[in-house]
C-alpha cells in the first residue's frame, strides 16, 4: 500500500493534521481583525486580584463562610464558680478546665503547642481565646499568682506552666496527705473469740 502524499488526507499516522493559519492583512474580510499576542507582567497582588474578580461572588461568600469554622469563638463559656482554681483545688481545677473547653484549648494552653487545624494567620486570636479562658478560670487570689508573668508579656500556656508549678500537688504533699489520713483512721476492732478448752 503506498502513502498518500503530503495534503493529501487529514489523518497522517494518525494524528490529524492542521491548516495552516491565515495570513493576517489589515485588508481581510473577516469582520474583526486579530492582534497578535503581546506579555503582560503582573505583579501578585495584582494577579490575586485578578483571579479574585474571576471568581464569582458566591464562591468568595463560601470562602468567608468556610473560614469563619476555624476562628475561635468570642468568648470562652463560663467557668463554673466552684471549679475555679484555688489553693487545695488544681487536680479538679485540671479536670473542669479539660471538661469545660474544647481538648485544642486545653492542648495549647498544657504544651504550648497549636493545634494543626488552626491556620497560623488565626494563632493569635486562638492564644488570646485561650487566655481568655484561663482567666475566667481564676480567683482573684490565682490571678495575682500570674500578674507579673502577664504584664511582661507571658502566654497563656506560659501562665499555666506558672499556675501547675504553684498549685499543682507534688509528691511530697501527696505523702503527707496518706500518712495524715492513716494516723487519722479510726482504729480497728478486732473479734477475738474464746476457744475453751476441754
Amino acid at each position: 500500500m503506498s502513502q498518500p502524499a503530503r495534503g493529501d488526507s487529514d489523518d497522517i499516522g494518525g494524528m490529524a493534521s492542521t491548516p495552516p493559519p491565515p495570513p493576517l492583512s489589515s485588508t481581510s474580510n473577516q469582520p474583526f481583525d486579530v492582534a497578535p499576542a503581546t506579555v503582560v507582567t503582573l505583579t501578585k497582588e495584582q494577579y490575586d486580584t485578578l483571579i479574585k474578580n474571576q471568581r464569582p461572588a458566591q464562591a468568595q461568600e463560601d470562602d468567608t463562610i468556610s473560614m469563619r469554622h476555624l476562628l475561635p469563638p468570642v468568648n470562652p463559656p463560663a467557668f463554673p464558680d466552684d471549679s475555679k482554681l484555688t489553693e487545695d483545688n488544681y487536680v479538679d481545677w485540671d479536670l473542669a478546665m479539660l471538661t469545660n473547653y474544647t481538648r485544642k484549648v486545653y492542648t495549647y494552653l498544657c504544651k504550648g503547642q497549636h493545634d494543626p487545624s488552626w491556620p497560623p494567620t488565626f494563632h493569635t486570636r486562638w492564644e488570646d481565646y485561650a487566655a481568655r479562658a484561663l482567666a475566667s478560670s481564676l480567683t482573684v487570689t490565682t490571678k495575682a499568682t500570674i500578674g507579673p508573668l502577664i504584664q511582661t508579656g507571658g502566654s497563656a500556656h506560659d501562665c499555666w506552666l506558672t499556675l501547675a508549678a504553684r498549685y499543682a500537688p507534688s509528691d511530697a504533699q501527696a505523702y503527707s496527705t496518706l500518712i495524715k489520713d492513716y494516723f487519722s483512721m479510726p482504729p480497728y476492732k478486732t473479734i477475738t473469740t474464746t476457744v475453751r478448752r476441754g
